[in-house]
């Protein structure tokens, strides 16, 4: 799972690129960040699967 201080150190370059208006940066930032996460979510989907096959479930039952 991501450690919380890169998490918060990509949330803080996601928050400066778009204060300097920098889309070169920020396209840069989020995409790592994503990535991250992704990267998360796919651990987490490893170990407590449990989460994951309810939530599909659900969305199933939603359709």
């Amino acid at each position: 799972m991501s450690p919380p201080a890169l998490l918060i150190e990509q949330h803080t370059q996601i928050v400066s690129a778009w204060q300097t208006r920098d889309a070169a940066a920020g396209e840069a930032a989020m995409t790592a960040h994503v990535q991250e996460i992704g990267r998360s979510v796919l651990e987490l989907s490893r170990h407590i699967q449990d989460w994951f096959v309810l939530y599909s479930v659900r969305c199933a039952l939603r359709r």
